[in-house]
C-alpha cells in the first residue's frame, strides 16, 4: 500500500514537471521561429526550415558575417526546436537538404556542432557546442571576470543543463557540473545572480524525476536549506521564486510532508502572490501563470473527496487562461504551431478530468471542446489552397500584424497595440458583416468563449459534439471526448472513447460495422421513442466527419427514423438565422460526362437519368453536362449558361442549387468537377444561394486527421444557410433516389427546411429497401440557429 501510494505521487509529480518543460519549450521554439520566419508556422516543414536558418547562421565563422555571439544566439535557438521536437515526438526537425542549402553560401564553415554524419545532433549536443563557443569549459578562465558574453553563457547553461535532465543525462556529469563551482558564477554583482532560481528549481526538478525519496529528503534539507538562506534577501523581489515554489512544493509532496491540499494552496495563492513582481503582460509570465493553474487540478483531483465547487472553481480558471491567450494572440496561438499544439495538450488534460467527474464539470468538457475546434478553424486562415475575399485577407494582415506586435509588447506599448487592434476589429467587423454576412466573423475568428451562451443558443434542441485531442504526456496521441446536450439543456461529457483513428470509416459501410460503432457515438442517454420529428444537431471532428450519420443505429433503428439530423462545423459558430422553406427560383447542374486528368480518370460517367426525370427531362444521348433553370410560373428549362460565372454575378437571385458531379479532394484541397474544376478557394470567392444539394462524393468530409472543414462550408461561407453534401463515396443509385425526392418535393411548393427533405427521403428510402450505404452517405449541413419545424407532419 506504501509503494502504490508513492508511485502515484511519483506519476503526479513527474506529469506536472514535464507538462511545464512541454510549456516552456512550446514558448521557446515560438520566439525562435519568430526571430528568422515573419509569421508563426503550424507544420514539421516550417519547423525543419526555421532550424535549418539557425544552423546555417551558426556555421559561419567569417569575422565579417558574424560574431560569437550570434552563433551562440542561433545555434540556441536551434537546440530549442529540437528539444520540443523531441518532447513532441513524431516530428522531423532537422532536413540535411535544408540544411546543406544554408551552408552552402557561406565562405568559412564550421559544422562542429554536426557530432557525427550517421545521426542527428541531440539538443544537448547543441546547447553544449554553444558553451564551448563561449569557453565555458575552458576552467583556467576566470569566468566572471576575463570571459566575455557572460550574459549569454548563463542562460546558454541553463537550457543545456535542462536538456540534460529531459534527456535522461545523456551528457555525463551535468548535474555535477552545476552543483560545484555554480555559485560563485551567479554570485552577487555577476548581473546574472537571478539566474540561481532558475537552476535550483532545475536541481528539484532532477531530484524528483530520478532521486530516491531519501535522495530527495536529503537534499531538502541539505542543499536546498543552504540556497534558501542564500537567497533569502531577494526572494521576493524576482517572480523567479515562483519556479522554486514549484520545484519545492512537488519535493515535499514526493517525501510525504505534504498532502495535495497543501499543494493546491500553493499553486493558488503563493504562486500568484509571488508572479505579482513580475512582468504581468509577458508571454512567459502567462506560461507560468496557466501552469500554476493545471498543476492545481492535477493536484485537487487526487484529493480523495474534492469539493465539486473548488475542482470546478480550479478547471475553470485553467480554461480560462487557455482561452485568453488565444484570444490575445488571435492568429498566432490559433495556428498549428508550438503553442498552440501544447495549449490543446493543455486541453486534453483538463478533459480528462472533467470526463472524470462529469457530474459537476460537464460544461467545463463541452467548453474545452468549443475552443479546440475554434482553434483548429484557424488552419484555414494559413492554407495557401484557399483564397479568401480581400476584404477578409486585409482584416487577417492587420490582425497578424497586431498579434506579432504583442508578442513582446509591456506596458504602455502593449495597451496601444491593444486599443488600436480593437479599433480594426471593429472596423473590419462591420465591413465584412455587411459583405458577407454575420456568420464569417464567429466562424473564423471568435472571440472569448461563453459556454453558457452556445447552451442557451442551441435551447431546444438536442446535440453531440465530438472533438479529438491530444494530452501533455502524449500530444499527438489523442484522444476522443463526447458532449451530449439534451433538448432540457442537460449536458452529459464522457471520454476518453474508442477512436476511429486507427480504424478509419470504410469505403463501404456494411450494416454490421454500422451496429458496431453506433454505441461508441450515439451515447445511453438518447432515446429512440424521441418525436420522430426532433432535431439532432451533429458537430464532428477530423475522422468522425466521414461517418454515414444518419444510418447509424439507436436501439434497432436508424438514427434518421427519429431525428431530423444536421450536421455543423461547430456549436460555438452558429448564426442567428432560420433556416427557412427551400422555395426557388431553382437551378441545377449535373454531369454525366467522365472526368479525366492528363493519364488519369478521376470519375467515371455517370447516369443522370433520375436527376433529369426528377426536373422534367429525359436524357439526350449525346449530351453529358445539364443545366436546368425553373421559375415560378415558368415551368423549367434547359440552358447552357456558365455555372461558375451564375455564382459569381447571379447566385442571389436562386433560392434552391442543386448539383449531381464528381467531388475529389478532401477538405481544403477538394473540387468539384463541373466538368471544370471548382476548388474550395473558388467556393470561397462566389456566392450561394440559401439551399444547395451537392450529390457530390467528399464534399462534406473536412481535413484528415485535423479540420472540421470542408467544401460545404466554404459553401456556407457564401451564403448558404443549409448544404447537403457527401460524406464518403456517394453511390450514385441511391443519390438518385434521394435527389429525385427532394427535387420533386421543391418543385412542389415545399414548405420545409433541406435537412427536412433529406430526412423524407432517407426515411422513403429505408420503406423501399435501399441498403442503408445507398442512403446515409448524403448529411445535412446548417449554418443557424433557427431550426422551428415549418411544415406539419
Amino acid at each position: 500500500m506504501i509503494e502504490s501510494a508513492e508511485r502515484r505521487r511519483r506519476l503526479l509529480v513527474r506529469r506536472c514537471v514535464r507538462r511545464y518543460d512541454l510549456l516552456i519549450s512550446a514558448h521557446e521554439t515560438e520566439n525562435a521561429i519568430r526571430t528568422v520566419l515573419p509569421h508563426a508556422v503550424d507544420n514539421d516543414d516550417g519547423l525543419a526550415q526555421a532550424a535549418a536558418i539557425h544552423l546555417g547562421l551558426a556555421s559561419s565563422q567569417d569575422p565579417l558575417d558574424t560574431d560569437i555571439a550570434t552563433r551562440v544566439e542561433n545555434l540556441c535557438h536551434a537546440a530549442a526546436i529540437a528539444l520540443f521536437a523531441d518532447q513532441i515526438g513524431g516530428i522531423m526537425w532537422y532536413r540535411r537538404e535544408l540544411v546543406e542549402r544554408q551552408i552552402s553560401t557561406i565562405q568559412d564553415v564550421d559544422i562542429s556542432w554536426r557530432v557525427s554524419e550517421q545521426r542527428l545532433p541531440t539538443p544537448a549536443e547543441l546547447y553544449r557546442y554553444a558553451l564551448v563557443l563561449l569557453g565555458h569549459f575552458d576552467e583556467t578562465t576566470d569566468f566572471v571576470q576575463i570571459v566575455p558574453y557572460l550574459e549569454r553563457r548563463i542562460p546558454a547553461l541553463l537550457s543545456w543543463v535542462r536538456a540534460c535532465r529531459l534527456q535522461f543525462s545523456v551528457e555525463p556529469g551535468w548535474d555535477d557540473h552545476i552543483r560545484n563551482g555554480l555559485d560563485r558564477r551567479l554570485a552577487s554583482g555577476s548581473g546574472v545572480e537571478h539566474y540561481r532560481f532558475h537552476f535550483e528549481y532545475e536541481r528539484l526538478a532532477a531530484q524528483c524525476e530520478t532521486g530516491s525519496i531519501e535522495d530527495v529528503s536529503s537534499y531538502l534539507a541539505g542543499a536546498h536549506a543552504e540556497f534558501l538562506r542564500d537567497t533569502e534577501g531577494i526572494m521576493g523581489e524576482t517572480s523567479l521564486w515562483v519556479k522554486v515554489l514549484l520545484g519545492r512544493s512537488f519535493a515535499e509532496y514526493l517525501c510525504g510532508r505534504i498532502g495535495e491540499g497543501v499543494v493546491v494552496d500553493v499553486l493558488t495563492i503563493d504562486v500568484p502572490n509571488t508572479l505579482e513582481a513580475g512582468r504581468r503582460d509577458s508571454v512567459g509570465h502567462v506560461i507560468h501563470e496557466l501552469n500554476a493553474a493545471l498543476c492545481a487540478v492535477d493536484f485537487a483531483a487526487e484529493l480523495e473527496s474534492p469539493s465539486p465547487q473548488t475542482l470546478s472553481s480550479l478547471v475553470t480558471a485553467a480554461i480560462d487562461r487557455i482561452d485568453w491567450i488565444m484570444n490575445r494572440w488571435r492568429v498566432l496561438a490559433r495556428s498549428g504551431g508550438a503553442l498552440s499544439v501544447v495549449l490543446k495538450a493543455c486541453l486534453g488534460d483538463l478533459a480528462e478530468v472533467c470526463a472524470a467527474h462529469s457530474e459537476i464539470l460537464a460544461e467545463c468538457g463541452f467548453r474545452i471542446a468549443l475552443i479546440v475546434k475554434r482553434s483548429t478553424l484557424t488552419h484555414l486562415l494559413r492554407d495557401p489552397a484557399v483564397e479568401l475575399p480581400e476584404i477578409f485577407r486585409e482584416y487577417l494582415k492587420n490582425i497578424s500584424i497586431h498579434d506579432d506586435n504583442l508578442w513582446d509588447a509591456e506596458g504602455e506599448e502593449r495597451y496601444a497595440i491593444e486599443e488600436e487592434r480593437d479599433r480594426t476589429i471593429e472596423e473590419y467587423e462591420l465591413r465584412i458583416s455587411a459583405a458577407l454576412g454575420p456568420m464569417v466573423l464567429e466562424l473564423y475568428d471568435p472571440g472569448l468563449l461563453d459556454v453558457r451562451e452556445v447552451i442557451a443558443r442551441i435551447a431546444s434542441v438536442e446535440a453531440l459534439d465530438y472533438v479529438w485531442v491530444g494530452r501533455s504526456a502524449r500530444p499527438l496521441l489523442t484522444q476522443w471526448f463526447r458532449t451530449h446536450i439534451s433538448r432540457t439543456g442537460v449536458v452529459t461529457f464522457t471520454g476518453p472513447y474508442k477512436s476511429l483513428k486507427d480504424a478509419p470509416v470504410p469505403l463501404q459501410t456494411t450494416d454490421e460495422w454500422v451496429r458496431e460503432i453506433s454505441p461508441a457515438l450515439l451515447p445511453p442517454e438518447m432515446s429512440s421513442t424521441a418525436d420522430e420529428n426532433q432535431i439532432l444537431l451533429i458537430s464532428p471532428h477530423a475522422a468522425h466527419d466521414g461517418i454515414p450519420w444518419p444510418a447509424l443505429r439507436l436501439d434497432g433503428e436508424y438514427l434518421v427514423e427519429n431525428r431530423t439530423v444536421s450536421v455543423v462545423p461547430c456549436l460555438a459558430n452558429l448564426a442567428d438565422e432560420e433556416l427557412g422553406s427551400v422555395t426557388g427560383p431553382s437551378v441545377a447542374h449535373m454531369v454525366a460526362a467522365p472526368i479525366v486528368r492528363g493519364d488519369r480518370t478521376i470519375g467515371a460517367g455517370l447516369d443522370m437519368g433520375a436527376e433529369l426525370a426528377s426536373w422534367g427531362y429525359e436524357p439526350p444521348p449525346d449530351v453529358l453536362v445539364h443545366t436546368v433553370q425553373e421559375r415560378a410560373g415558368e415551368g423549367s428549362r434547359r440552358t447552357d449558361i456558365d455555372l461558375l460565372q451564375l455564382l459569381r454575378t447571379r447566385a442571389k437571385d436562386y433560392g434552391f442549387l442543386h448539383v449531381s458531379a464528381h467531388c475529389g479532394g478532401t477538405g481544403l484541397r477538394q473540387a468539384i468537377y463541373l466538368p471544370q474544376s471548382l476548388s474550395v478557394a473558388q467556393a470561397f470567392n462566389v456566392s450561394w444561394p440559401p439551399a444547395v444539394l451537392l450529390a457530390t462524393c467528399h464534399s462534406g468530409e473536412g481535413m484528415s486527421g485535423a479540420e472540421p472543414l470542408a467544401l460545404c462550408v466554404a459553401v456556407m461561407f457564401g451564403g448558404a444557410r443549409s448544404v447537403i453534401a457527401g460524406v464518403g463515396p456517394v453511390i450514385s443509385s441511391g443519390a438518385s433516389y434521394l435527389v429525385a425526392a427532394i427535387v420533386e418535393a421543391v418543385r412542389g411548393g415545399t414548405v420545409l427546411t433541406l435537412p427536412e427533405l433529406l430526412r423524407d427521403a432517407q426515411r422513403a428510402a429505408i420503406v423501399g429497401g435501399l441498403d442503408p450505404d445507398e442512403w446515409g452517405r448524403l448529411v445535412a449541413y446548417v449554418r443557424g440557429t433557427g431550426f422551428a419545424m415549418k411544415g406539419e407532419r
